[in-house]
């Protein structure tokens, strides 16, 4: 279950967003121009992930075939990234 789920992470590019989000942290505590927060760090994680799952879904549908290996995760949890990705627009 750990290693399905590990898998998922990586191909919904979930880490980088959350890589993204912890290089913004770790930015304003070293800048500290702002205050510090976490949510920052969220907003930039719902932006990075939505970009990147959007980007990835029109690609995939656009061009009707398999390029990738990710693709066919996102062809298997396309709606539920989807509704995912259109959260976190909507509240970045």
């Amino acid at each position: 279950a750990l290693h399905r789920l590990g898998g998922a992470f990586v191909k919904s590019y979930a880490y980088s967003a959350l890589g993204a989000s912890c290089l913004a942290y770790a930015t304003s505590k070293l800048i500290a121009a702002s205050p510090c927060s976490w949510n920052v760090a969220g907003m930039v994680f719902a932006y990075i992930f939505s970009v990147y799952v959007f980007n990835r879904l029109s690609s995939s549908t656009r061009d009707g075939i398999m390029r990738q290996p990710g693709d066919r995760f996102y062809q298997a949890n396309g709606r539920l990234l989807a509704i995912l990705a259109a959260v976190f627009s909507a509240t970045a």
